[in-house]
């Protein structure tokens, strides 16, 4: 098995259930949306006055519609995009949060980051060898990893265990 597989099954492992766990029962105590695949609905949804865009949480009104049809992974994809210009259910909860829970959710964050760089640079690999016209997203992909790996040696808080 290789490093990169056998880092991401355990991310997928110690994210997927043991973050899970704890979330689920913090769901379950507090009743707010805690995984990036839940809702991102803030109570504002203007669909319902005729926008086909939400602004509230940016789903345009197919997606609200379909919502539940969707996976875990398509939801997250349209939370990560609508995240950038609309303040979704997750975005508060986390400025909510203890710095504690705040610094785990980042030291998941950069682990995750750096595990879909490495997987996007060898599916490159993979998929295109050495071809040169690839070889400066390939470059560009390694200086983003290395980027993160220098961002976490300048952060706060002890990310060893993390990365």
């Amino acid at each position: 098995m290789s490093l990169f597989l056998y880092r991401f099954l355990y991310f997928v492992y110690i994210i997927g259930v043991t973050r899970v766990t704890e979330m689920n029962l913090l769901h379950e105590v507090n009743g707010e949306s805690t995984s990036l695949s839940d809702s991102p609905c803030i109570g504002r949804c203007s669909t319902t006055w005729g926008d086909i865009v939400c602004q509230g949480c940016g789903r345009t009104e197919i997606e609200i519609r379909d919502w539940p049809s969707y996976s875990d992974f398509e939801k997250k994809l349209i939370n990560l995009k609508n995240s950038v210009n609309y303040d979704i259910r997750q975005k508060k909860e986390f400025r909510n949060m203890s710095r504690e829970n705040k610094e785990r959710e980042i030291e998941n964050k950069l682990f995750a980051a750096r595990c879909l760089i490495e997987m996007i640079g060898d599916d490159l690999i993979h998929t295109f060898g050495k071809d040169p016209i690839i070889e400066k997203s390939y470059k560009d992909l390694y200086n983003s990893l290395e980027s993160i790996k220098k961002a976490k040696e300048n952060l706060p808080v002890a990310l060893e265990e993390a990365v």
